[in-house]
């Protein structure tokens, strides 16, 4: 089946502008047939590390979130503890980051919650039928929610090709001792897989996934995540301030692509496939990091050893969305 995506171009001539776009597109993409009255919806989203000053910003959130409650739901803005980070490993760092940020009750109009609690170690266990460590954890406040709005900041990523709805919801709601589980292996486990670690490693150091192994488990434990709502979750891709380094960076660099507006949809694999598309058919900036503005492909300039592309084909062969898509524009 071919996915509906909606889009919001980034320019806006008066009016309301991209604001009014936002409650648009959250309408014909069918918010209102996904949350229902009383729903705990966990609006889940990034909020900067540190020094990084590209992250979403509030007043969308704001926007979306006057969306739910004239649905009658509940919302409460939400991100999980980071795998690396000088504050946001444990949520009360976590919490003065975001508020500093500007994300609060105050500014947002819901509450900010830490999703996994003060440790990253409050989550629910589940199966996933696959690759090692063959369970991932739901962080507890987003496993309670009856429902979820995803509000992803799309940016490059060295791991990943790209932050889409794929890896911000697969690896993001998961608990911090979860992610830790999925993102690396111990160098024992590569040398059984035919691997060479380095020679100061020892067996019990963890290091990096190869890329095809992390889209994988990213791939296995969105399914876990996605399935857990039973279709009650809605993907939103912000895609401005396209930055070549994700919003964990504690810097932000030149955007290399211009801004190009909002993607919603409620299939992730052609929502993501859709900004993939968008993020490389987009001239880059001269004086960035992208070396050619001119290259076909943004992404793996960017990220020459990431598999993007893996990712969404094994969440597509999971039956999980389409990468077939029909683009709705608002």
């Amino acid at each position: 089946m071919t996915a509906e995506v909606y889009f919001a171009q980034r320019r806006a001539t008066g009016g309301g502008g991209l604001m009014d776009k936002i409650e648009q597109l959250l309408d014909a993409a069918g918010l209102a047939q996904i949350v229902a009255s009383g729903d705990r919806v966990a609006v889940k989203t990034h909020f900067g590390e540190p020094g990084n000053t590209t992250h979403i910003r509030p007043e969308i959130l704001r926007r979306l979130i006057k969306k739910v409650r004239q649905a009658g739901a509940n919302p409460f803005v939400t991100d999980t503890n980071a795998r690396r980070s000088p504050r946001r490993t444990e949520a009360v760092g976590h919490l003065e980051v975001a508020s500093a940020h500007g994300f609060n009750c105050q500014t947002l109009g819901a509450p900010v919650l830490i999703a996994d609690g003060v440790d990253g170690l409050h989550g629910t266990t589940y199966p996933t039928g696959g690759t090692q460590p063959g369970t991932v954890a739901i962080a507890g406040a987003i496993d309670d929610a009856e429902a979820i709005v995803v509000a992803n900041h799309v940016t490059f990523h060295p791991e990943v090709g790209f932050c889409g709805a794929l890896y911000h919801l697969g690896l993001g709601a998961l608990t911090r001792e979860s992610k830790l589980a999925l993102s690396t292996v111990a160098t024992e486990a590569l040398v059984l897989a035919g691997g060479a670690p380095a020679a100061a490693e020892t067996a019990s150091e963890p290091t990096a996934l190869p890329p095809d192994l992390l889209a994988a488990r990213v791939a296995e434990a969105f399914g876990v995540v996605h399935r857990s709502k039973g279709g009650k979750i809605l993907y939103c891709n912000i895609l401005m301030d396209l930055t070549p380094d994700p919003d964990g960076a504690s810097w932000s660099d030149a955007a290399v692509i211009p801004d190009v507006g909002i993607l919603v949809s409620r299939d992730p694999v052609g929502l993501d496939q859709a900004t993939a598309d968008f993020l490389n058919m987009q001239t880059g900036i001269p004086g960035t990091r992208l070396m050619d503005p001119a290259t076909p492909d943004k992404i793996r300039s960017l990220a020459p050893a990431a598999d993007w592309d893996y990712l969404l084909e094994l969440v597509a062969r999971d039956g999980l969305g389409s990468r077939d898509y029909e683009l709705l524009i608002i």
